[in-house]
């Protein structure tokens, strides 16, 4: 089985921490059932509360009920739900006895793997770039794609040199922005944009810059572009021992992107 390169902690996070916004299945899960905790709280007039108290708790508090260990495996998972939110339970902030009522959004948001916020989100995501760019810069960002110094130091690669240019360590830094061959094709990019581009960061470069939105997205989509034909060829100059001329790979990025 394939070892994925982000793990599913931090896919499933919102966009704006780094993620790709989809929700985790387990933690959507918890916070259904954690509802009907919220109803024993808050719902004395409920019939299934009614019951509960009269089949399971027999007038304890819920906050001081434990399971018998002949109970339901139903009513103990309820249980072990409503102990992962004890804590904001007990903080009588959000639910309790406050005046905003639980939801299953609400509760997902409090038990969720939160992660920083990412300073990158609107350069990376956006409708301009084509979708597989999109993808691959953000594994770029994120450090993610497996290089030749990271399979070297797994022992899978016999060496640690740029597939590209032969003259130092293949790592995210030096590929995408101290390799020659990338060098190359930034300068063109740099001359047909008319723009100086920085060495480093130039996603995070363009989000600094007060430029209009249409010229702000054309240059992102223009780098999303250049940032994976450098992917791509190297990953043809592993597996064909080939790589097209900077000019002609340049090239083939404008006909995508004139077409896009």
């Amino acid at each position: 089985m394939r070892v994925p390169l982000v793990s599913w902690e931090k896919v499933c996070v919102p966009k704006c921490e780094g993620g790709l916004g989809i929700r985790n299945s387990y933690a959507c899960n918890l916070a259904a059932i954690c509802k009907l905790s919220w109803w024993i709280y808050t719902k004395p007039d409920s019939l299934w509360v009614q019951w509960v108290h009269h089949v399971y708790m027999k007038g304890v508090h819920w906050n001081d009920y434990t399971p018998k260990s002949d109970t339901s495996w139903s009513w103990k998972t309820i249980y072990r739900v409503r102990q992962k939110f004890d804590l904001a339970f007990s903080s009588s902030v959000q639910w309790l006895p406050g005046p905003h009522e639980y939801t299953s959004a609400s509760g997902y948001n409090w038990i969720r793997n939160k992660q920083h916020v990412v300073n990158w989100e609107h350069t990376i995501w956006n409708s301009w770039s084509v979708p597989k760019h999109i993808f691959i810069n953000l594994l770029i960002v994120r450090e993610a794609l497996l290089l030749k110094d990271r399979l070297f130091q797994l022992g899978v690669s016999p060496d640690a040199d740029c597939f590209l240019c032969g003259t130092a360590t293949e790592s995210h830094v030096h590929l995408f922005s101290q390799c020659v061959y990338t060098r190359r094709l930034l300068h063109l990019l740099s001359c047909k944009l008319k723009i100086s581009l920085p060495a480093v960061n130039l996603l995070g470069w363009i989000s600094s810059k007060p430029w209009a939105n249409v010229k702000k997205w054309v240059t992102i989509a223009w780098i999303h572009a250049v940032y994976y034909t450098i992917w791509n060829q190297r990953n043809s100059a592993r597996l064909n021992g080939y790589v097209m001329c900077p000019n002609v790979a340049f090239k083939q990025v404008s006909s995508i992107l004139n077409l896009r």
